[in-house]
């Protein structure tokens, strides 16, 4: 069947339409766009919407999608299968330019921060995992959620200063982590994400995303790895886009 023959409905930015030539005509007129500005979040999802018809042009979307480095980018990335060349790629580029997740408004977004949240484990090493996380001072806190208890490790860049509340909204989670500090801090959080990050009921949050939770965000700890290295990248700049 051609494209023109085909009569199945994409919905995406708002609008309907059909997988043929017209939908086709439209795929195209957004990675055209996408290569002279920014796409806005109802074409980035449009974009998803229409590679499940055209499955040729899904590399082309992801990396259109990866050049965008947004925050809508990264939403609609996350939509993708993560093994489609591009994808892992996006996230990446997103994450170490300092990219932060929206929420409903564009001024309204998640803080620069990355958080790994766990649990005691009966794995053999756990307590030595415990014994490093809790070494690390002013980035690790227990947490007790209907009596269930975790451990997270939180860590943001020193210039994303605390609030205090009244101001911009409640103090921001997190070890506020100097420049001194930075190398440190990174290499002890990736060695325990190597290892925690394969235990059940663990889960990683970038700027706002989790990346172990329900599908699609759920992402193998083997590419967990690549972001974290990312956000972590992130802080030798002082490039941040939301």
């Amino acid at each position: 069947m051609s494209d023109g023959d085909k009569q199945a409905h994409v919905r995406g930015g708002g609008r309907a339409v059909e997988s043929g030539g017209p939908a086709l005509k439209r795929l195209d007129a957004l990675l055209a766009d996408a290569k002279n500005g920014r796409l806005s979040r109802d074409e980035c999802h449009e974009l998803v919407a229409l590679s499940q018809f055209f499955p040729g042009r899904r590399r082309a979307i992801a990396s259109v999608l990866g050049r965008q480095c947004s925050a809508a980018a990264v939403d609609a990335l996350l939509m993708l299968p993560a093994d489609l060349p591009g994808v892992v790629e996006g996230l990446y580029r997103a994450l170490a330019h300092g990219v932060t997740r929206s929420f409903e408004t564009p001024d309204h977004h998640a803080p620069q921060l990355i958080a790994l949240v766990f649990r005691r484990s009966r794995a053999r090493q756990f307590a030595t995992y415990l014994h490093r996380a809790m070494a690390l001072d002013g980035a690790f806190e227990q947490l007790e959620h209907d009596g269930q208890l975790s451990f997270r490790i939180a860590l943001r860049p020193q210039r994303a200063a605390a609030r205090t509340p009244g101001e911009l909204g409640p103090p921001l989670p997190g070890f506020a982590c100097p420049p001194d500090k930075l190398a440190h801090y990174a290499g002890e959080f990736q060695w325990l994400h190597r290892r925690l990050a394969k235990l059940r009921h663990s889960e990683l949050w970038i700027n706002g995303w989790s990346f172990t939770g329900t599908a699609p965000h759920r992402l193998s700890p083997a590419v967990q790895e690549h972001l974290v290295r990312a956000f972590f990248d992130s802080l030798q700049t002082s490039v941040h886009i939301h």
